[in-house]
Parts: structure tokens; sequence; C-alpha cells
């Protein structure tokens, strides 16, 4: 192996080492506090509204290289950001809510989409019915999420949860046998 090669695989081994860490924690954090972490995402995507709306107001505030018009619509764009993302912080349980009925109707959306390219589309065979599949699980799926979306959050973050920890182990794994590689080539000189 050339010293290049190896001082390659030695940084990628340090980050997925590390990578492989921190999926395994997250991971097990979600596993272990589900709904915890559901108000954790809650209470992020309030500040995100309103810090983003903060920052519209300031363009348009300082910004004068647009229209009075342009200007006004981003402030008002800015402030219905931040009541938003206000209304997101004090009522926690009602933004899970949203949050799960957005994710239903993108899942709805994109399972329709899915179901008419395969029936409808160029495909045929194998390829015709794996879309309409995989159509018709979204469309299943969303309407489970827009029907229980309590129960469904709290298995989506078990899922990730699940999903993070065997990323994380195969991280670690990677990491190990990069370990062994870097051990059994020796850098020429």
């Amino acid at each position: 192996m050339n010293p290049a090669d190896a001082t390659f695989l030695r940084w990628w081994r340090r980050l997925a080492l590390a990578g492989g860490v921190v999926s395994v924690l997250l991971g097990l954090v979600l596993l272990v506090w589900p709904k915890e972490t559901l108000v954790v995402v809650a209470v992020l995507l309030g500040l995100w509204l309103v810090i983003s709306g903060v920052v519209q107001i300031v363009q348009a505030a300082l910004l004068s290289d647009r229209s009075g018009g342009a200007r006004v619509l981003e402030a008002l764009t800015g402030l219905l950001l931040v009541v938003v993302g206000v209304l997101c912080l004090r009522h926690l349980a009602n933004t899970l809510e949203l949050l799960a009925a957005l994710v239903g109707i993108a899942w709805l959306l994109l399972g329709f989409v899915q179901l008419w390219s395969a029936l409808f589309g160029p495909a045929r065979g194998w390829s015709r019915a794996a879309g309409a599949i995989l159509g018709g699980t979204a469309v299943l799926g969303g309407l489970l999420v827009l029907i229980w979306p309590g129960i469904t959050l709290l298995v989506l973050v078990w899922l990730a949860g699940a999903w993070l920890v065997v990323l994380g182990a195969v991280q670690l794994v990677l990491a190990w046998r990069a370990r062994n590689t870097i051990a059994d080539r020796p850098v020429p000189q």
C-alpha cells in the first residue's frame, strides 16, 4: 500500500469510527426516549422558523436592491414565519401533528405519482410491478400517518433509531476492518 493510500485509509477509519459511535449513540437516544426526541424536533422546527423569519425581516429592511413591493412581501413572509414559529414553540403537540400531516400528505402524493407512472408510464414487467408496489406502499403509509399521527411518529422515531444503531454498527465494523487492512500491509519506505 502506498503512503497516500495508507494516510487516506487512516483518516477514513477515524471518520468511520466517529460516525459509527455517533450513529449508535443517537440511535439509542431515539430508541430510549422517542417522545422526548419528538419534542426536541418540534422545538428545533419552531426555532428554525423564528430564526428564518427574523433573517427575512432583516433582509427586507437592509437590502435595498429590491423594489419596495418585494421588500414588503419579504418582510410579511418573515413576520409570518416568526408567528408560525412562535405558535410551534407554544403548542408542541400541534407542531408534531402538523409535521405528521405534512409527511402523510407528501407520502400520499408520492404514492399516487408512483402508481400513475407505473400504470400509465413506459415501464413494463418487473419495473412496472415494483413502481406499483412502491406507490401503493407510499399511499398506505401516507394514510396511516394521517389517520394515526401520534403512533406513526413514534414508530418512525423507533425505526430511525434502529436504523441508526445498525448503520453505526456497520460503520464500526468497517472501521475495525480498515484497521486490520492498515496493519496487514506495510508502508513501503
